[in-house]
């Protein structure tokens, strides 16, 4: 990656930032509007032009039905478009033009386009919805893209330049997603040992306590139904966050909106009710959410086989963490007061160019002659234009003389089997599969073959099966991951068609699937049929 192009980005359900390293240190750069971070809120006109951020949010008012908040909670979501203006829009394409906004704006700051990012998502999403991150960061024009997760990229923040020998629970609450991260950190190796979430619990949620609470209030005292008038709905949300933000420092607050519109020529207005709402109404309201939020901790202590006891640091990151409720409930739970050194806001992003820049100082060596590069990328193009030859169409590893069928499989194989050529101090982190992956079976269950919390340096499982009926010759592999016992209830990755079995009674043929996680997020799957030696083999970008 190049050091003065290599953006780190945190893609937020509400906010999104971007971030550089300067003389060692991750610094937030300004949006075209002068702010540190971008609201990620879409306005499309008729003709499909997008606004990003503050301008998509100054036309809401006006145009609700065209005006898109919270994508990110719909990633991956198979199906899912936003219909404005008639267009359809899927959470990929909005991601990507809150996506590109990010990169114009740092194209002012650098001068020049900005082509490599690494940017973060939650540590509990799915494949579906990395991958549609990964799209929409392709679609905006990035033409190298690294993931990480939001927890790790926070940790890796709150340790730069630091000396840590510690265990850290990341706690990341945003605006739509929980992230829990049980990370220990030594001799600045991070490794993470378990990780837990709510990818649908957010200080969205928070929000949508006071707009009901304020909407009950008008209905109860005006008879009007103010929830219904989208325009209404729109200014109510921001005055329903605003009066959250202000009761996190006062006791009480009131919601001074006088005009949030007119439905059947009433004027809509907050200041003819009672609008006054006092942090013990607000921690009341939100109870249930609060202990949703606190859930998810026990889990990841219980992953990592630790307790409370064993954990140095509670690390706050995202929004909703400035709610006091919420570290309160969480000092309670852990037992440790936690951190509030750093911006909750900004710390994933600065954590990103963290990761981006040791990405950098890790660098390639070339085998045949030295030379140095410091992305994977620009070595496989340097072997292959200097070192093979141009009549071949091997895909050749630069250490070794193996053969392989892509780029992403020899990828792969160095950081597996040549990792002695990495260069500098590399990245320095081991992360875990955060969900399950396994085949279904016959009576519809998922055979687990790879646990969640396995580390990704060495994710490998087998699992062995045989035929369900007499003289059968092809069998399917399904590939899912989740949790639930049910193959269907989790999410699909793919399947292969395993074909050539020899015929043999029911029970009779050994199939043997191997699955193997490597640390670029490749899952290559095997199933060989043990007799006859018929393999089919596939990859899976999760």
């Amino acid at each position: 990656m190049a050091a003065d192009k290599t953006l780190g980005i945190d893609l937020g359900t509400t906010n999104s930032g971007i971030a550089i390293v300067e003389a060692g240190d991750p610094q937030m750069l300004a949006n075209n509007d002068g702010n540190r971070l971008t609201p990620s809120v879409v306005h499309y006109d008729e003709e499909g032009k997008a606004l990003v951020g503050r301008r998509a949010i100054d036309r809401e008012p006006a145009e609700p039905e065209q005006v898109v908040r919270e994508i990110k909670r719909h990633m991956g979501e198979d199906g899912y478009t936003e219909a404005i203006s008639g267009h359809e829009y899927t959470p990929t394409e909005i991601s990507a033009d809150i996506l590109r906004k990010l990169k114009d704006d740092a194209e002012s700051y650098l001068g020049d386009e900005p082509t490599e990012a690494v940017v973060t998502v939650p540590a509990y999403f799915t494949i579906d919805q990395t991958a549609a991150t990964k799209d929409a960061a392709e679609s905006a024009g990035f033409n190298e893209t690294h993931l990480i997760n939001e927890p790790t990229a926070a940790a890796l923040a709150y340790g730069n330049g630091k000396d840590l020998n510690e265990t850290l629970l990341v706690y990341d609450f945003g605006g739509g997603t929980l992230d829990i991260s049980v990370i220990e950190v030594a001799d600045d190796q991070y490794d993470v040992l378990a990780t837990d979430g709510d990818n649908e619990l957010g200080g969205a949620d928070f929000d949508q306590v006071v707009m009901e609470l304020l909407a009950n209030r008008y209905e109860q005292e005006k008879g009007i139904k103010i929830l219904d008038d989208e325009e209404v709905r729109a200014k109510l949300r921001v005055q329903a966050e605003k009066t959250k933000i202000d009761l996190s420092s006062d006791d009480e607050t009131e919601a001074l909106a006088p005009f949030l519109g007119q439905i059947e020529g009433d004027i809509i207005d907050l200041t003819e009710i009672d609008n006054t709402v006092t942090r013990e109404t607000f921690e009341q309201k939100t109870a249930d959410l609060r202990d949703r939020a606190i859930d998810p901790v026990g889990d990841a202590l219980e992953k990592a086989d630790l307790e409370t006891g064993d954990i140095d640091t509670v690390l706050l990151v995202g929004g909703s963490t400035l709610i006091p409720s919420i570290q309160d409930r969480l000092e309670e739970f852990v037992g440790v007061e936690p951190t509030k050194t750093l911006d909750p806001d900004k710390i994933v992003a600065q954590g990103a160019a963290v990761y981006a820049q040791r990405e950098i100082e890790a660098g390639y060596r070339c085998g045949v002659c030295g030379k140095e590069f410091d992305a994977m990328l620009s070595l496989n193009e340097h072997y292959d234009d200097a070192h093979t030859d141009d009549s071949s169409d091997d895909i050749e590893c630069p250490y070794c003389e193996e053969v392989f069928d892509s780029d992403a499989e020899r990828e792969a194989h160095v950081s597996k089997e040549h990792p002695d050529e990495l260069t500098g101090a590399g990245t320095g982190i081991t992360d875990i599969i955060s969900h399950s992956l396994g085949t279904k079976l016959k009576d519809g269950s998922m055979d687990v073959i790879i646990d969640n919390g396995e580390s990704t340096d060495d994710a490998v499982g087998v699992g062995e099966y045989t035929t369900t009926t007499d003289d059968q010759t092809r069998v399917t592999v399904g590939v899912y991951q989740g949790e639930h016992e049910q193959a269907e209830q989790n999410v699909k990755i793919g399947e292969l068609q395993l074909t050539g079995i020899p015929p043999k009674p029911a029970g009779v043929p050994l199939i043997e699937v191997t699955y193997d996680y490597d640390s670029d997020g490749i899952l290559h799957v095997e199933a060989v049929e043990k007799d006859s030696g018929e393999t089919v083999d596939g990859e899976f970008d999760i």
